[in-house]
């Protein structure tokens, strides 16, 4: 496609081809060196004769049509074969058979019975058309003179995928909207009639394809131009025929035969289809019209099922350079015509189309995908201009900020490595998944509260090192084991600092392993009190806490109070050779402080998920690389709880699980939402209102909660909300970001 040109959607005229445009552009002054247009040529001159014998010469090679039919180039719209097939054909014996699986098939039939019987094979109406009758539920009848179908329908989006059987019955076919876009066996049918503006050329010429040796009985009634043999005895040019139709027709051929014929346009058609369906069956927003056996690849319908959503789509699509995707007023939503001139890219920009776009900073468990589905988002490490960020572990401190990016997941706990005021001062929502890794950490505390006691990796070191020097290891290792030894931890008493989603599960597990547990939690919220068991002591003080416990396990977030909270002085109040598990974040324990404690004793073992150049070198310090939710239920547990927490902001603004501004959740419901991220200040509120009711916005219900010095703000609305609505919210003082859902 060229820049300056939008994807056209329309059901007819439909758009043709950019190569067939520019051509008949350069050709419209002066064609072949003649020095006139073809549209003042004379239908009777030698030029537009070869004009008009190249054109039907193309169509009838790429259509495939045997030498028992004719073509012809009419005037007057498929409308106008409503009333010329019973003229020409109902007279045999006077009844026909017509299937009403759409509109203009209804309109074929209701014309029809003006000149003879007319008989409903089938009636789709009571599905809204929504169905393509099997050949078993077709009622055809001996005596009719023809069976008469709509093979592809437009406004429903229902498309025959078989040709009937009439056992002899002359078959007659409406193909208007899908000839040229698959191969038809046009040996079946006694005719088939199609007007050109959706998949040939501009509306002006019908193509009739009719059988040579049909059986024709015209009506008394039927006009001379309306009779067939008239048309086809002058080779269409009884009259003067829409030459530059015509003309338009053969360079489409001409185009088509260049793409590889209808062959290759079968497939591309059927490849562009499924890709929308996709794209719609696996919404949760979108609803697709017409039954799966039914649906057309011509003209895909679907709807949101909210009138004001539907308009909302077709203006927005506008903008971004989808053109007419309004449905007919009969079904309303929308309509993608997708004829064979719509490339590829327009059909999956509107596949795309108000997708989000999502950017991986780290490897990202595929559970994530299950919700960001690929049918509503692109999320790769490549996306550019993101609608949200998905991290691990990056750390964001300098990140390339865009305005587009609305939110980060981050599939974890520590949030140290995003700048979280920064974020919150952009209307950057920054989520994280408490819990997510929970059990995760609580089995590597089992770990780490075995290698605080006992000495199992010097141990195991051993082994891996013993070369036989003393002989059989299986006999001398009987002499050494004593230097492994360590002490049981049943009977033992354990400190917990922090018992939120992690810590409340190791408290829970300590007690079931015989141990005392002491905890201590200044911000201990009734949810995480809950999981906590009675049996847990709970101590208001941590000086109380250090003295009294042989181990400590730590599960804190890092936070400014938290940032070296185990320090010398701590320590110092500590039992000598206390054990400390740091499954928190390395920054909580002073390093030095520690360092020291352990060359001095005081400290026995160490235990942490977080090694440090210095620390690796420390007596006693068992460390592991960051392992704590290094599992696969974890890593999926995680990026699904970031992946639901995106999914929902993005879509509805409901902000769950943020570590930099308010939660906030309120069930959707009126025409829009508008949500609003702005400063904690006095008066916003009533700032905000004023706007509301000069641009006649009418409040539904709200919520508003502020954290810190932010807030935000969700409104359900029962009206549009229109642009200057949008920008006089963006002006008003403290107002960080305005978006309306």
């Amino acid at each position: 496609m060229k820049n300056d040109r939008i994807f056209n959607f329309s059901a007819g005229p439909g758009m043709l081809p950019d190569e067939v445009l520019e051509r008949a552009g350069k050709e419209i002054l002066n064609y072949e060196h003649s020095g006139m247009s073809v549209m003042e040529m004379s239908h009777r001159s030698k030029m537009f004769q070869q004009i008009f014998d190249h054109t039907k010469s193309q169509f009838k090679k790429l259509m495939h049509v045997p030498d028992t039919h004719e073509v012809l180039f009419l005037q007057g719209g498929a409308s106008t074969q409503f009333s010329m097939v019973p003229l020409n054909l109902i007279g045999n014996t006077g009844k026909a058979d017509y299937a009403l699986t759409g509109n203009f098939s209804t309109i074929a039939y209701k014309e029809a019975k003006k000149y003879g019987e007319a008989r409903c094979a089938y009636d789709g109406s009571s599905l809204q058309f929504s169905h393509i009758p099997s050949q078993d539920e077709l009622c055809l009848h001996s005596d009719a003179s023809y069976f008469h179908y709509c093979a592809n329908n437009t406004i429903y989006g229902t498309e025959w995928n078989y040709i009937p059987e009439t056992n002899g019955i002359v078959l007659v076919s409406d193909m208007s909207s899908d000839i040229t876009s698959r191969v038809v066996d046009i040996s079946k049918y006694g005719l088939i009639y199609a007007g050109a503006q959706k998949n040939m050329a501009p509306a002006g010429v019908t193509v009739v394809i009719i059988q040579k040796d049909l059986v024709m009985k015209p009506l008394d009634c039927t006009p001379l131009m309306l009779d067939y043999q008239t048309m086809i005895q002058k080779d269409s040019m009884y009259n003067t025929p829409p030459c530059w139709c015509i003309y338009m027709l053969g360079l489409t051929m001409d185009w088509l035969e260049n793409k590889g014929g209808v062959e290759a346009m079968e497939q591309i058609k059927h490849q562009k289809a499924q890709y929308l369906y996709d794209v719609l069956d696996h919404s949760k927003l979108y609803i697709a019209h017409a039954d799966k056996q039914s649906r057309s690849d011509m003209n895909v319908t679907f709807t949101t099922g909210n009138e004001e959503l539907d308009k909302k789509f077709v203006l927005e699509a506008k903008d971004a350079g989808l053109e007419n995707l309004k449905g007919h007023r009969l079904t309303n939503g929308m309509r993608a015509s997708i004829y064979n001139a719509m490339p590829v890219e327009g059909v999956q920009k509107l596949g795309e189309f108000n997708m989000y776009k999502v950017k991986t900073l780290n490897n990202i468990s595929p559970s994530a995908k299950e919700v960001l589905n690929e049918n509503e988002y692109e999320m790769s490490d490549t996306v550019a201009d993101p609608d949200a960020l998905f991290v691990r572990a990056s750390d964001l401190h300098d990140y390339p900020w865009t305005d587009n990016i609305k939110c980060i997941g981050r599939a974890g706990i520590g949030v140290n490595t995003i700048p979280l005021e920064e974020c919150a001062s952009k209307g950057i929502v920054v989520f994280n998944t408490p819990g997510g890794n929970a059990n995760a950490v609580k089995e590597q505390f089992l770990f780490g509260i075995t290698a605080a006691s006992r000495n199992l990796i010097g141990a195991i070191n051993w082994v891996n090192s013993y070369q036989g020097e003393h002989g059989p290891i299986e006999a001398y290792m009987e002499k050494i084991k004593k230097q492994f030894v360590g002490p049981e931890f049943y009977g033992k008493t354990l400190g917990v600092v922090g018992t939120g989603n992690v810590g409340s599960l190791v408290a829970n597990v300590a007690l079931d392993l015989g141990m005392k547990v002491y905890a201590y939690d200044p911000y201990l919220s009734v949810d995480a009190a809950w999981k906590v068991s009675r049996r847990v002591f709970r101590v208001s003080s941590l000086n109380d806490l250090f003295k009294h416990v042989d181990y400590l396990t730590l599960h804190t977030p890092l936070t400014d109070e938290t940032r070296g909270m185990i320090g010398k002085e701590q320590i110092a109040m500590m039992k000598d050779g206390v054990r400390i598990i740091n499954y928190a974040r390395g920054e909580v324990v002073g390093e030095d402080a520690m360092i020291e404690a352990l060359n001095s004793g005081k400290v026995a073992r160490f235990v942490a998920d977080f090694p440090t150049e210095k620390m690796c070198k420390a007596p006693n310090a068992v460390l592991t690389p960051h392992l704590g939710g290094t599992t696969y239920e974890a890593e999926s547990n995680c990026a699904r709880m970031a992946a639901e927490e995106i999914d929902d902001y993005l879509k509805n603004g409901n902000i769950k699980n943020s570590v930099n501004l308010p939660n906030v959740t309120l069930e959707r419901s009126g025409m829009n939402r508008i949500c609003l991220i702005h400063k904690n200040i006095p008066g916003m509120l009533t700032n905000i209102m004023p706007v509301f009711s000069k641009d006649g916005i009418n409040i539904e219900n709200m919520t508003n909660k502020s954290r810190g010095e932010f807030a935000y703000s969700v409104f359900n609305v029962n009206s549009e909300v229109n642009e200057k609505a949008v920008e006089e919210l963006k002006n008003l003082d403290g107002m960080i970001r305005v978006r309306v859902l």
